[in-house]
């Protein structure tokens, strides 16, 4: 073989390099399937619908909406989605953690456990985003099917949902009054307006949840709540000495 033929032998796209740099990182020290697979720490189980996710994890419930573009994704993905989506709520800030994920969806399962697949170049881009967050946590996830029949409560999260507050104002029109604020008060992955956001239930995304529960001194605050909480948030404001940016509607009948 002359030179000029062993050089385009070895000539590499630059994104061959960057999977082979990838892999001489992290190969010795892959979170790969053990033999013996230890007991799980903690079990979660998911699902996904096309209106959207749900996860359970012992007697902590959550779920969330899709958007308008990600309903249209098949629904593999979505339940792959769902599973990730899980992992950064019920997994918010641990590491060295082995994990038993229950889902119904063999396919999601497939690229879970493999650490991706050769089918779906979406499916194989999600599953090793997902590896990838494990990794650095040195998370091990073991995921596992569980029959539809025997996935009533997750399936419900992920089907119905009555948060009726979920909506948000046009960010085009709220985001110039918004240059000095830091914490959206009221939100969900959907709805958020700032980038640092408190919900209602645990979200992938929310550096808190259950606004109530902390104080907002430190924070500078914009708020949208449910109608029925103005009252309590008012009140709140009050006990904590803080200013926030609240929207309500004008409503002359309430006492706030």
């Amino acid at each position: 073989m002359n030179q000029e033929s062993y050089d385009a032998l070895i000539a590499l796209p630059p994104s061959a390099r960057v999977e082979l740099a990838w892999w001489l990182k992290h190969t010795l020290n892959a979170n790969g399937n053990p033999v013996h697979l230890p007991p799980p720490d903690m079990i979660i189980t998911t699902d996904a619908s096309k209106k959207g996710w749900g996860a359970v994890h012992q007697s902590r419930q959550t779920n969330g909406r899709w958007s308008q573009k990600e309903s249209l994704q098949h629904i593999n993905y979505l339940e792959l989605k769902a599973s990730f989506l899980a992992l950064k709520t019920f997994l918010k800030g641990r590491s060295h953690v082995t994990l038993s994920l229950q889902l119904d969806n063999t396919t999601a399962i497939a690229y879970i456990n493999n650490k991706g697949g050769t089918c779906s170049p979406q499916l194989m881009t999600l599953a090793l985003e997902m590896w990838d967050w494990c990794q650095e946590r040195d998370i091990l996830v073991i995921a596992s099917q569980l029959p539809g029949r025997d996935n009533v409560s997750v399936d419900k999260e992920s089907r119905e949902f009555k948060d009726m507050s979920e909506w948000k104002l046009n960010p085009t029109i709220i985001q110039p009054f918004l240059l000095n604020c830091l914490t959206d008060l009221f939100a969900s992955c959907l709805t958020n307006q700032l980038t640092d956001y408190i919900s209602r239930r645990p979200n992938s995304g929310a550096i808190h949840t259950d606004t109530f529960a902390i104080n907002w001194a430190p924070l500078r605050g914009y708020a949208v709540p449910p109608f029925n909480l103005i009252s309590t948030t008012l009140t709140k404001v009050t006990i904590d000495q803080m200013e926030l940016i609240l929207i309500a509607p004008f409503w002359q009948a309430q006492p706030w």
